[in-house]
């Protein structure tokens, strides 16, 4: 996992810990956070699930989803690993 920037460290956190699963809406709660100004200069969202080396065809859905935010939304993908 790459180290926070230095200007983002110390912020509050948001978390989901869990599963990887297109039900949840992680793509979305990723989207909000990252084209909201002031929800990602405030907070660091952390989302912690699933399997990337080995990923399920459910898991690897999600991880689609969260490159298709991405590339709509440059900084979604701010200290991603």
């Amino acid at each position: 996992m790459a180290p926070l920037q230095q200007a983002r460290q110390g912020q509050p956190l948001l978390v989901s810990v869990g599963r990887l699963h297109r039900v949840k809406g992680l793509s979305l709660l990723l989207e909000a956070w990252a084209g909201d100004d002031e929800l990602f200069e405030t907070l660091n969202l952390v989302i912690v699930g699933g399997g990337l080396e080995q990923p399920t065809a459910e898991e690897s859905l999600v991880l689609r989803q969260f490159d298709e935010v991405g590339s709509r939304v440059a900084r979604a993908g701010h200290g991603s690993s």
